[in-house]
């Protein structure tokens, strides 16, 4: 031996206490991704008004009015658009769980 120094030996944990070990961090990550979107909805959708507003107030008063229309059809483009990815991939799972 070199300077005091032991060899040690490290063990995983094994049996019940390993297997919740190694799940628990799954888990976790799972019920973190699952709850963190109506976290993100939520806000999103309380606090659309508020965004709407102060988007607007970015632009010179004689330009605000554009700017509000504007930012509508960007909201309404974007409503149509996830609508359609969420028919298409509602389709897409559709298909796929007939065909296969």
């Amino acid at each position: 031996m070199e300077s005091g120094h032991c060899p040690v030996e490290v063990r995983g944990a094994t049996g019940l206490s390993g297997l919740v070990s190694a799940g628990a961090g799954t888990l976790a990550e799972i019920v973190g991704a699952v709850g963190f979107a109506p976290f993100l909805v939520y806000f999103m959708l309380t606090w659309k008004d508020h965004a709407h507003a102060a988007t607007v107030r970015l632009f010179p008063k004689e330009h605000r009015i554009m700017a509000h229309r504007t930012i509508g059809k960007i909201s309404q483009m974007i409503r149509v658009f996830i609508t359609g990815n969420l028919l298409v991939g509602l389709t897409n799972a559709l298909l796929s769980t007939v065909a296969f």
